[in-house]
């Protein structure tokens, strides 16, 4: 008796610590035990497809060229935006001023717009690696080749600034390729000392701990912005659409109560919020000098259903649901003088 319990152990061990360890595999993904035990979830389905791109993106990477001689290596700010909708944006047309920032920019014409822009889905996991990875989710797995991993390659210093909880999220930093809770240069709404973790003042936060840009080593960002989103966190003095008394918490279930969420009201009244701290971005990056010499890309994931069919997001592909922003801010390059750089600063 003894001795089957021991066997029984050891097998179960054994299974636990199969499962655990990381398998690729569709049967260790689905079995139950060892699936309660993992440290992250599985983040993507593992298929032959995509086993194969990882093989050809790791042969593509040991061959593509560091350090080109000569080559002008900018600052690159990536800002997704969760859930935001392309046409809510004043700066795309519509009625009401929900980005007064970003449609003075277009209007100056320091940034441009891409007219017509769409997500490659209608949920955040697979736009956001697609969008870092430029490939279709299918052909994405967390070994893709993706812009952070050619820019690191090139001497650039990597910078994740994360609205949300991308930490639990997915096995997200495990694609990102950054060590979350341990790196510099990764911080998001799990590490935040201040705010609760879907508060977009939470990247501003991060952005304290990045020194000031470094003429011998440019600088990568990817920063991710919450507040369209449902349980993005909506700031009292963001009240402009809505009344200042018309407060209201996810808590534990939103979707039972998506319609009050995502009251077009109150949508529009997180849109702005998002143009006022991509505002206050493009302030703090000025100031550390990273916007001297920068490309900035502001974007969203996904769009978001407000009942012309549906409410919130992640299961259809209407426009409402992809149609995304893209805007473009190309800044002036590096070699331009201290007059210039002052005056760009003080425009912010």
């Amino acid at each position: 008796m003894l001795f089957r319990s021991v066997a029984l152990a050891g097998a179960f061990a054994a299974t636990l610590n199969w499962g655990v360890g990381g398998r690729d595999s569709l049967l260790w993904k689905q079995e139950l035990i060892s699936s309660f035990f993992r440290p992250e979830g599985y983040a993507f389905e593992p298929t032959a497809r995509r086993y194969a791109v990882a093989e050809r993106d790791a042969v593509l990477q040991a061959a593509y060229p560091r350090r080109i001689a000569g080559a002008h290596r900018r600052n690159v700010v990536l800002i997704i935006v969760d859930s935001l909708r392309a046409d809510r944006m004043q700066v795309y047309g519509y009625r009401r001023p929900t980005t007064p920032f970003l449609s003075q920019m277009v209007g100056s014409g320091r940034m441009k717009k891409v007219a017509d822009a769409f997500s490659s889905c209608s949920e955040s996991f697979c736009g956001i690696t697609s969008t870092l990875a430029s490939r279709e989710f299918r052909d994405i797995s967390d070994r893709t080749f993706q812009l952070q991993d050619v820019l690191r390659d090139q001497g650039y210093r990597t910078w994740f600034l994360l609205s949300g909880n991308h930490s639990a999220w997915n096995g997200l930093p495990r694609f990102y390729h950054v060590a979350n809770g341990t790196s510099p240069s990764f911080f998001d709404g799990a590490l935040t000392r201040r705010y609760t973790m879907d508060d977009d003042r939470v990247v501003l936060e991060g952005l304290e701990r990045v020194p000031a840009a470094s003429p011998d080593r440019p600088a990568f960002f990817y920063m991710h912005l919450m507040s369209p989103h449902y349980l993005g966190v909506q700031l009292p003095e963001s009240h402009v659409f809505t009344r200042r008394d018309d407060e209201v918490s996810p808590g534990l279930e939103p979707y039972k109560m998506l319609e009050t969420l995502n009251n077009p009201d109150r949508y529009d009244d997180k849109v702005r919020q998002a143009d006022g701290i991509i505002r206050r971005l493009f302030d703090a990056l000025a100031a550390k000098h990273y916007l001297d010499d920068a490309i900035v890309v502001i974007t969203g994931d996904h769009g978001e259903g407000l009942g012309e069919r549906h409410w919130a997001h992640g299961w259809d592909l209407y426009n409402e649901d992809i149609r995304i922003p893209m805007l473009i801010y190309d800044a002036p390059g590096a070699s331009r003088s201290e007059e210039h750089t002052s005056e760009l600063q003080s425009r912010f």
